[in-house]
């Protein structure tokens, strides 16, 4: 069976306070407070459940912005690699490099040839995304994206000893996801690949940090605020 393979394009960002996934709204302010692991860090009293943002234990408000981190699961993953018809995961037939978004079956659309779009997909508990599947993203666009999707991610840095002598030097950014996500990770950058390729309106600039931002982002890369509405 040949493997289907990639048709390759292209201080951690918090998720935002609400979006949209598949129809599902995600919204970390919700109530009661679902079981993320939370716990009041004044006091360490688990938050799962509580209908108020407001600790019964020692009485501190509770501001889930300062408490949801970018490594919390805060959903299940949408895609497994096994949906049919199959999504747009930016994979290509490994014989005829025909794409296989939209296969009815694990064969490809134009030569038939069997594939398995799970061939190469990682198999441990996190992985680091290739720096080949992102191209050209810079870590902060990735950031975003992995964000806006609300897929678990942390992010490592690797400093020489010329940083710790107090030179400037570049620092190798990596990040990580679950490994479980991973086919959610292939659909929401083929999404923004395509959205950017075809953008819904003018850039916009961040009254907060004055950073511009393309059309296609919900918040700033910069500062990790919203557009001014209105």
């Amino acid at each position: 069976m040949r493997a289907a393979v990639l048709h390759e394009s292209f201080s951690p960002t918090r998720p935002p306070r609400c979006g949209r996934l598949a129809g599902m709204e995600i919204d970390i302010e919700q109530l009661p407070i679902p079981d993320w692991n939370l716990i009041c860090r004044r006091c360490g009293y688990p938050l799962k459940s509580l209908p108020r943002h407001r600790c019964p234990e020692c009485g501190l408000e509770i501001v889930m912005g300062e408490l949801v981190e970018p490594w919390m699961r805060l959903r299940e993953p949408q895609f497994t690699g096994r949906e049919l018809p199959l999504p747009d995961f930016s994979l290509v037939c490994g014989d005829c490099d025909a794409p296989l978004a939209g296969a009815m079956d694990f064969r490809c659309p134009g030569c038939r040839a069997p594939f398995d779009p799970r061939d190469g997909a990682p198999t441990g508990k996190w992985c680091k995304i290739p720096p080949a599947l992102l191209g050209e993203l810079s870590s902060q666009v990735v950031e975003i994206i992995l964000a806006e999707e609300f897929i678990p991610y942390v992010r490592r840095e690797q400093r020489d000893l010329s940083r710790i002598l107090g030179f400037d030097t570049l620092v190798d950014v990596r990040l990580e996801i679950p490994s479980e996500f991973y086919f959610d990770l292939l659909a929401a950058l083929r999404r923004h690949e395509l959205t950017a390729a075809d953008p819904a309106g003018p850039d916009w600039i961040c009254q907060d940090c004055e950073e511009s931002n393309p059309a296609t982002f919900k918040i700033c890369w910069n500062c990790h605020q919203p557009p001014a509405q209105g």
